[in-house]
């Protein structure tokens, strides 16, 4: 391969991996406390805002939905590191080879296929446990931060 395709190839595969990001878009990336939330989750307890008037036994379902969907994509964020790293690795080889590098970046974007799929997951799991009012406000809060990332 020339320099001059290698420079593009490398260039759009740097493109790619920057447009890849650390966290799904449906999540409003904002300074956090100790316990980070997904957003796509309706806020709770002091931190809840937007009137959705939460009960407590919403407040706990929802808790327990959160920190499961959060260790989920904990593993699936790691994994796409992983995978980025040895990206990284087939680049710098003295001669790059173009099928290792694409497969590698199939395996990320499958990656990122399932972690856009368990925010997905966690939208419709959250909407069950919430009134058509508190739904209307949270797809509504939902659409906003998707719209901001």
């Amino acid at each position: 391969m020339n320099r001059g395709r290698l420079f593009i190839v490398m260039f759009l595969t740097v493109l790619v991996l920057t447009a890849l990001p650390a966290d799904s878009p449906v999540y409003a990336e904002k300074e956090r406390d100790a316990t980070p939330q997904p957003s796509l989750s309706p806020p709770c307890g002091d931190r809840e805002k937007g009137g959705m008037n939460l009960n407590a036994e919403q407040k706990e379902k929802l808790m327990k939905i959160r920190k499961g969907f959060e260790d989920r994509q904990e593993d699936v964020s790691f994994s796409i590191k992983e995978k980025k790293f040895e990206l990284v690795k087939l680049f710098r080889e003295a001669t790059p080879d173009r099928k290792k590098i694409e497969a590698k970046l199939n395996e990320i974007i499958e990656l990122e296929r399932a972690r856009q799929r368990l925010y997905l997951d966690e939208f419709f799991q959250v909407r069950e446990i919430l009134t058509p009012e508190q739904v209307k406000i949270f797809t509504r809060q939902t659409m906003r931060a998707l719209i901001r990332n």
